[in-house]
Parts: C-alpha cells; sequence; structure tokens
C-alpha cells in the first residue's frame, strides 16, 4: 500500500465521520450547538464585561479617579460586548433563523443564551435585548 493510498484511506474516514456526528438541521440538537457556536466569540468579552461593572458598582459610591476609570472601562467593555454581538453572533443566528423558517430562533437563542450565562436576573440586560434585536 503505497502512502497515498493510506492518505487517501485516511481523509475517507475523517470525512465519513465528521458527517456522521452532525446533528439533523433545525432539530433540538442542531439549535443547541447553532447556538453556543454563535455565541463562543462573545463570552470572554461578556466575562470581561461582568467583572468591569461589577467593580464599577463596587466604587460607584467613591468619587474619585479609581470610579471613573471602572466606569469608563465597564463602559468600553459593554460597547466591545455589543460589537460583537452584532458582528459575530446576530448574523449567524439570523442565518439560522432563515434557514430554519423560524422568526423567533434568534430572541430564543438570547434569552438561552442569558440563562445558560446565569444571567437571567439582570433585569436591564432583558430590557434592552428587545430593542438590540428589533435593529
Amino acid at each position: 500500500m503505497t502512502s497515498r493510498t493510506i492518505i487517501a484511506a485516511a481523509a475517507a474516514v475523517l470525512t465519513t465521520s465528521c458527517a456522521t456526528f452532525a446533528p439533523e438541521p433545525c432539530t433540538d440538537r442542531w439549535y443547541d450547538l447553532e447556538t453556543r457556536e454563535a455565541f463562543a466569540p462573545v463570552r470572554r468579552d461578556l466575562d470581561r464585561t461582568l467583572a468591569n461593572l461589577r467593580a464599577a458598582a463596587d466604587t460607584a459610591n467613591t468619587p474619585g479617579v479609581v470610579g471613573a476609570v471602572r466606569l469608563a472601562l465597564a463602559a468600553e467593555s459593554a460597547t466591545r460586548l455589543l460589537e460583537g454581538l452584532e458582528r459575530e453572533s446576530l448574523p449567524r443566528l439570523r442565518s439560522a433563523a432563515a434557514y430554519c423558517d423560524d422568526p423567533a430562533f434568534v430572541r430564543r437563542a438570547f434569552f438561552d443564551f442569558i440563562d445558560r450565562e446565569g444571567l437571567d436576573d439582570l433585569d436591564a440586560l432583558t430590557a434592552g435585548l428587545d430593542a438590540l434585536l428589533a435593529g
């Protein structure tokens, strides 16, 4: 057996195995995978934003430079997070919604993400979410 034959056989096995594990489109398993992958690029920004918001909240009543810097960092982190959502997550979610002909897909995905991340108690986030999704 030549090395080309071995490489071709290995490629065929890898291609077949990848196709085997792909979930059927528009199923619950596919939805879960699509939403997790759509939000993966913004996960780090979410963690950073929440940390900066907590730090800013801790120093909210403290006048001076430290409070102002923490507030500025929180605003910058929130802006980066929203830009990432708009640039990375929303296009993928809208594409999946169109593919599955499911107009509620994007909204459901955002709220599931919020629940999964333990953010469901943040009223300000959920209140502003409808405005973001409408745009």
